[in-house]
């Protein structure tokens, strides 16, 4: 129950780095490699996508690209939620905290080092994206709002109504 875990440390949930450690990490960071991998294809062909219809002037399917920049936006969020395992399982923590440190004569870029801050920043700002996730999203995706394609909450409206009429 939850007092034995609470109060008697029942969990038996919880492991060791001497476990399983090793094939968690690694299992770990192959998932959120993928992730990142992911967002930067889908971003990649979203780009290709957009350029060649404005390059050739083709009219595009309007709810496709929207379902594409949906699909976009879900998973960039996801991208940003694990950035900060990203970093830490590749050990690149270590040189964003000592790159957001770094001072004006150190040879550093001022755009590398102010990202580096951000990120830094972002890392106690991060539940934000949370509920990005859980109530922002869906209601950009189904009002329509990335552009061009149905307005689901319309047609939801829509098809509530319609099917009250129908005797």
């Amino acid at each position: 129950s939850a007092m034995g875990i609470i109060f008697k440390k029942m969990d038996k949930s919880w492991w060791t780095s001497s476990e399983y450690g090793s094939e968690i990490i690694c299992g770990v960071t192959v998932w959120v490699t993928f992730i990142w991998f992911a967002f930067a294809a889908s971003l990649a062909y979203t780009i290709y996508m957009a350029a060649r219809a404005w390059l050739m002037k083709e009219m595009g399917h309007h709810i496709q690209a929207q379902c594409q920049a949906g699909a976009l936006c879900m998973i960039a969020l996801l991208a940003i939620t694990v950035w900060e395992p990203f970093l830490n399982l590749w050990e690149w923590d270590k040189y964003v905290n000592a790159l957001s440190k770094s001072d004006k004569d150190s040879g550093n870029g001022f755009v590398a080092r102010h990202l580096a801050s951000f990120v830094v920043w972002w890392r106690g700002k991060a539940w934000v994206m949370r509920y990005m996730i859980d109530f922002a999203m869906p209601l950009i995706i189904l009002s329509g709002l990335l552009g061009g394609g149905i307005n689901m909450i319309t047609l939801a409206t829509y098809a509530s109504t319609v099917h009250g009429f129908r005797g």
